[in-house]
This record gives structure tokens, C-alpha cells and sequence, in this order.
């Protein structure tokens, strides 16, 4: 339903705040909602990240939602992700390699009915120099 696209292997300034762009795509006829739904009962789009003692995620960035309203309630809209979207997270580390390991959690829906929430995984090497 979402795949995580890429970067697989990035490098970083050390000690040096960076940036890193995460690419995911939702499959063709499904949206999740974005990581700020309109309404509290709905499941938002989540990133976590589990930090080890060096490599610090410091922030992530979440593109804004597209209005999305279903034909029998045009009235009523979610705030959706469709297609591919970025991610971008914000991190430190010192010299060395390092493997960057998350969790994007999300539910899925079509214009019917939603799925249950999913979580998959993404990896990323991070080397500081």
C-alpha cells in the first residue's frame, strides 16, 4: 500500500546539522492520511525513528495534506497523501557509520473503505565524514 522508495545510503557532514529527504509512494487508488488529519478519529501519518546514542533525529518534516472529499460527501475534506511524497528529517552525528532505523505507521484507504493502520519499515545508512 505505501513503499518506501529511497534514499537507501546517504553521507552527512559530521557534527553538522543535515537534511535527508525520504521518499515514499502510495499505491495507484489509495490515500493515507497526512500527518495532520482534519478529524481526531482518523489515523495520522507517522514517522518514528529509534535513536541510538549517536545519530540524534533532531526534527521531521511532513508535506502538507491534499484536500481529498468523496463523491457521495464533497462537502466533507480529508487532508490526504496520494502518489509520492517526502519526508524530510533533520539529524547530527558525529564521524562514523550508522544505520538510521524507522517506522512509518499510516492507514490506508480507497474510496470506499480503510484499511487497517500498517507500519513499515525504513532503513538508511548514514556515513559522517
Amino acid at each position: 500500500m505505501v513503499t518506501y522508495l529511497f534514499p537507501e545510503q546517504v553521507s552527512i557532514a559530521a557534527q553538522k546539522p543535515a537534511t535527508i529527504d525520504l521518499h515514499f509512494r502510495v499505491a495507484d487508488g489509495l490515500h493515507i492520511n497526512s500527518h495532520t488529519p482534519r478529524e481526531k478519529s482518523l489515523i495520522a501519518t507517522n514517522l518514528a525513528v529509534a535513536e541510538t546514542s549517536a545519530l540524534k533525529l533532531t526534527g521531521v518534516e511532513f508535506p502538507a495534506g491534499t484536500d481529498y472529499a468523496f463523491a457521495f460527501d464533497p462537502s466533507e475534506k480529508l487532508s490526504v497523501y496520494t502518489g509520492e511524497f517526502t519526508v524530510t528529517a533533520h539529524l547530527t552525528a558525529p564521524a562514523g557509520n550508522y544505520m538510521l532505523q524507522g517506522l512509518l505507521r499510516y492507514q490506508a484507504c480507497d474510496s470506499r473503505s480503510c484499511y487497517p493502520p500498517k507500519t513499515i519499515p525504513v532503513a538508511l545508512d548514514v556515513i559522517a565524514k
